[in-house]
């Protein structure tokens, strides 16, 4: 797993148990990557944050219709992506079962 990935995973893990919106603003101008998990996530039906994300991603004028567009211009791997952070949050004891 490479470091911007873990970090991203580790941050996303953590707001699933407890999800802060200022914690996602604060941190917008660090990655592109974050803005497109976000929308992403508010697009999931098992992360189960989505009237949160969906605060976030008005902040920052996204709306879920992007995502296609955003997924290939910073080339997130939505599948990766998720399979990474559902065994995470699995790991952690946390929502569901794989």
């Amino acid at each position: 797993m490479r470091e911007d990935d873990k970090v991203l995973i580790d941050f996303c893990r953590q707001q699933y148990r407890e999800f802060k919106v200022d914690d996602w603003i604060s941190l917008s101008h660090i990655s592109e990557q974050l803005k497109v998990a976000a929308l992403f996530l508010k697009g999931t039906t098992w992360y189960k944050r989505d009237q949160e994300l969906g605060m976030v991603c008005y902040q920052w004028g996204l709306e879920l219709k992007q995502l296609p567009v955003l997924v290939k211009q910073y080339r997130f791997d939505c599948a990766r992506f998720s399979g990474m952070l559902k065994k995470q949050i699995q790991f952690d004891g946390q929502g569901f079962k794989l």
